[in-house]
């Protein structure tokens, strides 16, 4: 049987292009990545396409190879969403640790300037001590300082475990879940604002949408340069397009489950 070339990804890898770019990339920039962090991210790819999410990424950062260069590449696409590290961030197989002071990344990715008018924004927590007083630690966000709006998520808010998130001036606290290892992300639906952990919807909230015109912050909120950083650490990140709903839900959690597994990340 003929096989077209490329059929297994480059040179017969058996991985997606997407991973086989990705992987390029990384060495490229002359860092490396184990077998076992190639085959979870191929993985992440399969899965995520298989329930058509991967194509709904603007950016999608695994965080493997252990430094900030090997963690600044985008696996939806190696060629945009390039994260810029400031501050103090920390990198290790685990992912990335902010440092409560200066750190965060600057994501690349604009959903402003890209028309966005769904949107979800999130990721993997895996360190989370509690965070200090106001404001806190802002996980992933952008302001406007134009129209004074945030959009932002925190998981664990001023202080205390409340889980926050903020669109448009218009922000909605909840208590329930839980203070654990998670999923956790924002999103909007073109009505409301949501907040989800692992696949459990914790709230709800009705909101315009009117995102800001700066980039995506991670591990903080970007204002030109991190705000309120936080202390905790990040196995994954992304930015959608779109929102999720019913089985949506639960084919992304079930994707990200498995990758920070089979890296011990959770």
């Amino acid at each position: 049987m003929f096989i077209p070339f490329g059929f297994f990804g480059a040179q017969g890898s058996g991985y997606t292009p997407e991973t086989d770019a990705f992987i390029a990339a990384v060495v490229g920039g002359g860092d490396t990545l184990t077998t076992t962090e190639k085959d979870a991210v191929d993985a992440l790819v399969v899965d995520l396409k298989a329930a058509s999410l991967f194509s709904t990424m603007g950016y999608l950062y695994p965080f493997v190879g252990g430094t900030s260069t090997s963690m600044k590449w985008n696996l939806r696409d190696t060629t945009t969403a390039e994260i810029v590290w400031y501050g103090g961030m920390t990198f290790s197989s685990q992912g990335i640790d902010g440092n409560a002071s200066n750190s965060g990344g600057d994501s690349g990715l604009n959903p402003s300037a890209l028309g966005y008018t769904q949107m979800a924004i999130g990721g993997y927590l895996n360190n989370i001590p509690t965070p200090p007083g106001f404001p806190g630690w802002y996980d992933f966000g952008m302001y406007d300082a134009t129209t004074a709006k945030d959009t932002m998520m925190s998981y664990g808010f001023n202080g205390s475990t409340n889980k926050y998130n903020n669109l448009s001036g218009a922000y909605n606290i909840f208590t329930t879940g839980t203070y654990a290892n998670s999923t956790i992300y924002m999103q909007h639906d073109s009505s409301n604002t949501q907040l989800y952990q692992n696949a459990t919807q914790l709230g709800t909230g009705a909101n315009s949408f009117s995102i800001s015109t700066n980039p995506v912050g991670i591990g903080c909120s970007w204002r030109g340069t991190p705000y309120a950083s936080t202390g905790r650490g990040y196995g994954l990140a992304f930015c959608s397009s779109t929102s999720y709903s019913g089985a949506q839900v639960t084919d992304l959690n079930n994707a990200i489950t498995t990758f920070v597994t089979s890296l011990s990340r959770n």
